[in-house]
């Protein structure tokens, strides 16, 4: 689809973009290319050739995936130094600890994101290895596993056979009640083990991942032992707040992210976006300390991401500033929000 054919979307000319700050039906997060190889900053340097300078900083990615295991290490070191009086206030702190511990597992495995698309380390070998030591096993799948589905994201976002698909699902109570319980988390599991779930077609190959690999025998070892380790020693509030953080709030916060990143505003809460087209949509949530952990390794700017899917995250905020100043800048500021906001309005 070309820009010049959406409603209320920047028309090309021959090198230019006539900026035109409306609102806009399409914000080209899956056809950026139809615009990109004409895009010229206001100093006059060409798109393509800003952006071969836009190479990871991995000092950074590894700095951020390194705080988010201090987190989860100062929240397990507080529930076992803590003296709780009783019963009560046990449950409390593990309760409390729990959305911790799943909102930092969320956050390390925005990395393997990062690592899906070869950001995590240089040769690509090496990197897929550290995304699986260091991430795939405490998420619980490879990174191999991962990217299938990614790509396939990439390619079918807004469509009925985009594999990741929480955007279908409307903010709503029954959805929370429903991922908090467990129930989906469950589900989704089950569909793993059983090898149900689809296949993608990457690169004109067909690949379909079914039954456990070492990573997730790995990772089954790792959370097995942090819990069985815990109870046994007498620690059983750090037991409880790692099983309720993994299973309840670590795919809650999943859910939420990208239902706030790619959910309309605008549609019924009861289409069945498994056979009507969703559309493609992605946001631009700016920075600060939520943008910063709920929107981590770059998802914050997720509209970016997907104009420019293997560009680090390391560099998008550069990569914002200049697309800022080209004709691809009413698109952004048009996808310009807040995560506060978005949730507003989508939960109305």
């Amino acid at each position: 689809m070309r820009v010049g054919l959406t409603p209320g979307v920047p028309r090309v000319s021959s090198l230019r973009i006539h900026m035109v700050p409306l609102p806009i039906a399409d914000d080209l997060s899956a056809d950026f290319n139809s615009i990109s190889k004409d895009l010229v900053h206001r100093s006059g340097v060409p798109y393509h050739t800003f952006r071969k300078t836009l190479r990871p900083r991995y000092w950074r990615v590894w700095t951020d995936i390194l705080l988010g295991y201090a987190g989860i290490l100062a929240i397990a070191v507080a529930l076992v130094k803590i003296p709780f009086p009783g019963w009560g206030s046990a449950l409390l702190a593990a309760f409390v600890a729990s959305m911790g511990f799943g909102y930092l597992q969320h956050f390390l495995g925005l990395f393997m994101h990062e690592g899906a698309h070869y950001n995590v380390a240089g040769p690509r070998k090496l990197n897929d290895l550290l995304t699986d030591l260091l991430l795939g096993t405490l998420q619980g799948y490879s990174i191999e596993s991962y990217r299938v589905p990614h790509f396939g994201h990439h390619r079918k976002i807004g469509t009925p056979e985009d594999p990741e698909h929480h955007y279908f699902h409307a903010l709503d109570l029954r959805l929370v009640v429903l991922t908090l319980s467990g129930v989906r988390t469950m589900k989704v599991i089950l569909e793993r083990l059983s090898g149900s779930g689809k296949v993608v077609q990457v690169e004109s190959t067909q690949k379909t991942h079914r039954g456990p690999n070492w990573v997730v025998v790995a990772g089954g070892l790792i959370h097995g032992a942090i819990v069985v380790g815990s109870i046994l020693s007498g620690h059983w509030p750090l037991a409880l707040a790692w099983v309720l953080g993994f299973l309840t709030w670590f795919p809650f916060f999943i859910t939420l992210r990208e239902i706030l990143e790619h959910r309309d505003f605008d549609t019924a809460k009861d289409t069945d976006f498994t056979r009507t087209p969703h559309g493609a949509i992605s946001r631009i949530f700016g920075n600060g300390p939520v943008a910063a952990t709920l929107g981590g390794a770059g998802f914050n700017r997720h509209l970016l991401h997907h104009w420019e899917p293997q560009i680090s995250y390391t560099r998008l905020g550069e990569l914002e500033r200049f697309l800022l100043e080209t004709e691809a800048g009413p698109i952004i500021r048009a996808r310009q929000v807040t995560y506060f906001s978005t949730l507003r309005r989508l939960w109305q």
